[in-house]
Protein backbone atom coordinates (compact mmCIF):
# COMPACT_ATOMS: atom_id res chain seq x y z
CA UNK A 1 0.00 0.00 0.00
CA UNK A 2 1.09 3.54 -0.69
CA UNK A 3 0.25 6.61 1.41
CA UNK A 4 1.01 9.90 -0.32
CA UNK A 5 -0.16 13.37 -1.23
CA UNK A 6 -2.81 13.44 -3.93
CA UNK A 7 -1.95 14.88 -7.32
CA UNK A 8 -4.05 16.58 -9.98
CA UNK A 9 -4.24 13.21 -11.76
CA UNK A 10 -5.99 11.79 -8.68
CA UNK A 11 -8.80 14.37 -8.69
CA UNK A 12 -11.48 12.21 -10.33
CA UNK A 13 -10.84 9.23 -8.07
CA UNK A 14 -10.71 11.39 -4.92
CA UNK A 15 -13.90 13.20 -5.84
CA UNK A 16 -15.69 9.94 -6.61
CA UNK A 17 -14.81 8.54 -3.18
CA UNK A 18 -15.94 11.71 -1.40
CA UNK A 19 -19.09 12.18 -3.49
CA UNK A 20 -20.17 8.57 -2.99
CA UNK A 21 -19.63 8.85 0.77
CA UNK A 22 -21.58 12.10 0.87
CA UNK A 23 -24.44 10.67 -1.18
CA UNK A 24 -24.59 7.56 1.01
CA UNK A 25 -24.80 9.72 4.15
CA UNK A 26 -27.62 11.74 2.63
CA UNK A 27 -29.49 8.56 1.66
CA UNK A 28 -29.22 7.34 5.25
CA UNK A 29 -30.45 10.69 6.59
CA UNK A 30 -27.16 11.50 8.29
CA UNK A 31 -26.19 15.10 8.95
CA UNK A 32 -22.40 15.01 8.57
CA UNK A 33 -22.48 16.56 5.10
CA UNK A 34 -25.16 17.96 2.82
CA UNK A 35 -25.83 18.31 -0.90
CA UNK A 36 -23.68 21.46 -1.05
CA UNK A 37 -20.67 20.09 0.90
CA UNK A 38 -18.20 18.72 0.15
CA UNK A 39 -17.75 19.63 -3.50
CA UNK A 40 -15.37 18.73 -6.29
CA UNK A 41 -13.96 22.27 -6.03
CA UNK A 42 -13.02 21.62 -2.40
CA UNK A 43 -11.11 18.50 -3.43
CA UNK A 44 -9.36 20.55 -6.13
CA UNK A 45 -8.40 23.13 -3.49
CA UNK A 46 -7.13 20.40 -1.16
CA UNK A 47 -4.90 19.09 -3.95
CA UNK A 48 -3.68 22.57 -4.92
CA UNK A 49 -2.96 23.38 -1.26
CA UNK A 50 -1.10 20.05 -0.88
CA UNK A 51 -3.36 18.96 1.97
CA UNK A 52 -5.01 16.09 0.05
CA UNK A 53 -3.74 12.61 0.93
CA UNK A 54 -4.61 9.19 -0.40
CA UNK A 55 -4.06 5.55 0.40
CA UNK A 56 -3.50 3.36 -2.65
CA UNK A 57 -4.02 -0.39 -2.80
CA UNK A 58 -3.37 -2.36 -5.97
CA UNK A 59 -3.02 0.86 -7.99
CA UNK A 60 -6.42 2.18 -6.85
CA UNK A 61 -7.13 5.02 -4.45
CA UNK A 62 -9.09 3.53 -1.56
CA UNK A 63 -9.01 6.36 1.02
CA UNK A 64 -9.05 10.15 0.69
CA UNK A 65 -8.71 12.88 3.33
CA UNK A 66 -7.46 16.39 3.83
CA UNK A 67 -4.63 16.72 6.36
CA UNK A 68 -3.57 20.14 7.48
CA UNK A 69 -1.07 21.25 10.11
CA UNK A 70 -2.79 23.44 12.71
CA UNK A 71 -5.61 23.41 10.21
CA UNK A 72 -8.89 24.17 11.93
CA UNK A 73 -9.68 27.60 13.36
CA UNK A 74 -12.87 26.24 14.96
CA UNK A 75 -10.71 24.11 17.25
CA UNK A 76 -9.37 27.24 18.94
CA UNK A 77 -12.90 28.53 19.48
CA UNK A 78 -14.37 25.24 20.63
CA UNK A 79 -15.28 24.10 24.10
CA UNK A 80 -12.90 21.19 23.98
CA UNK A 81 -10.59 19.91 26.63
CA UNK A 82 -7.65 19.31 24.33
CA UNK A 83 -4.87 17.32 25.93
CA UNK A 84 -2.25 18.97 23.72
CA UNK A 85 -2.31 22.69 22.99
CA UNK A 86 0.66 22.74 20.64
CA UNK A 87 0.95 22.00 16.94
CA UNK A 88 -1.36 19.32 15.54
CA UNK A 89 -2.48 17.69 12.33
CA UNK A 90 -6.19 18.08 11.49
CA UNK A 91 -8.05 15.40 9.55
CA UNK A 92 -11.02 16.49 7.45
CA UNK A 93 -13.21 14.90 4.77
CA UNK A 94 -11.94 11.37 5.29
CA UNK A 95 -13.72 8.77 3.18
CA UNK A 96 -13.13 5.19 2.07
CA UNK A 97 -14.21 3.97 -1.36
CA UNK A 98 -17.58 2.28 -0.91
CA UNK A 99 -16.47 -0.94 -2.59
CA UNK A 100 -13.34 -1.09 -0.40
CA UNK A 101 -14.92 -0.79 3.04
CA UNK A 102 -14.43 -3.40 5.71
CA UNK A 103 -10.90 -4.24 4.58
CA UNK A 104 -8.98 -2.23 7.19
CA UNK A 105 -7.98 0.60 4.86
CA UNK A 106 -9.31 3.36 7.15
CA UNK A 107 -7.27 1.97 10.04
CA UNK A 108 -4.17 1.74 7.82
CA UNK A 109 -4.74 5.32 6.68
CA UNK A 110 -4.93 6.56 10.29
CA UNK A 111 -1.75 4.65 11.12
CA UNK A 112 -0.02 6.46 8.24
CA UNK A 113 -1.43 9.80 9.42
CA UNK A 114 0.05 9.08 12.86
CA UNK A 115 3.46 8.35 11.30
CA UNK A 116 3.27 11.57 9.30
CA UNK A 117 2.38 13.64 12.36
CA UNK A 118 5.23 12.05 14.34
CA UNK A 119 7.66 12.77 11.47
CA UNK A 120 6.54 16.41 11.59
CA UNK A 121 7.10 16.43 15.39
CA UNK A 122 3.49 17.41 16.05
CA UNK A 123 1.92 16.98 19.46
CA UNK A 124 -1.38 15.48 18.36
CA UNK A 125 -3.88 14.66 15.65
CA UNK A 126 -7.30 16.29 15.91
CA UNK A 127 -10.52 15.72 14.05
CA UNK A 128 -14.25 15.98 14.48
CA UNK A 129 -17.28 14.10 13.27
CA UNK A 130 -21.03 14.18 13.53
CA UNK A 131 -22.92 12.28 16.23
CA UNK A 132 -24.55 10.07 13.58
CA UNK A 133 -21.36 9.09 11.71
CA UNK A 134 -21.25 5.76 13.52
CA UNK A 135 -18.46 4.21 11.46
CA UNK A 136 -16.11 7.17 12.01
CA UNK A 137 -16.92 7.31 15.73
CA UNK A 138 -16.02 3.64 16.08
CA UNK A 139 -12.90 3.95 13.93
CA UNK A 140 -11.56 6.91 15.91
CA UNK A 141 -12.11 5.22 19.26
CA UNK A 142 -10.42 2.01 18.07
CA UNK A 143 -7.50 4.02 16.66
CA UNK A 144 -6.69 5.59 20.04
CA UNK A 145 -8.47 8.92 19.66
CA UNK A 146 -10.09 10.36 22.76
CA UNK A 147 -13.32 12.34 22.77
CA UNK A 148 -12.52 15.92 23.85
CA UNK A 149 -15.76 17.89 23.64
CA UNK A 150 -17.68 19.80 21.02
CA UNK A 151 -16.62 21.85 18.01
CA UNK A 152 -19.07 24.50 16.84
CA UNK A 153 -19.61 25.19 13.15
CA UNK A 154 -22.25 27.35 11.46
CA UNK A 155 -23.93 24.21 10.07
CA UNK A 156 -23.92 22.34 13.37
CA UNK A 157 -21.88 20.95 16.21
CA UNK A 158 -19.42 18.09 15.92
CA UNK A 159 -17.81 15.73 18.39
CA UNK A 160 -14.10 16.52 18.78
CA UNK A 161 -11.42 13.84 18.97
CA UNK A 162 -7.70 13.95 19.64
CA UNK A 163 -4.86 11.46 19.55
CA UNK A 164 -1.93 12.61 21.65
CA UNK A 165 1.50 11.86 20.25
CA UNK A 166 3.46 12.97 23.31
CA UNK A 167 5.28 10.16 25.02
Amino acid sequence: MIFRKATKQDLDACWTILRDARDEMLEKGRKQWDAAYPTREIVEQDIENTTAYVLINENKIVVYASLKKDGESAYADSRCLWQQIGHYLAIHRMAVAINQRGKGFAKTFLNEVTRLAETLNLQSIKTDTNFDNLEMLQLLRHAGFQQRGTVYYAKGNRIAFEKSLQK
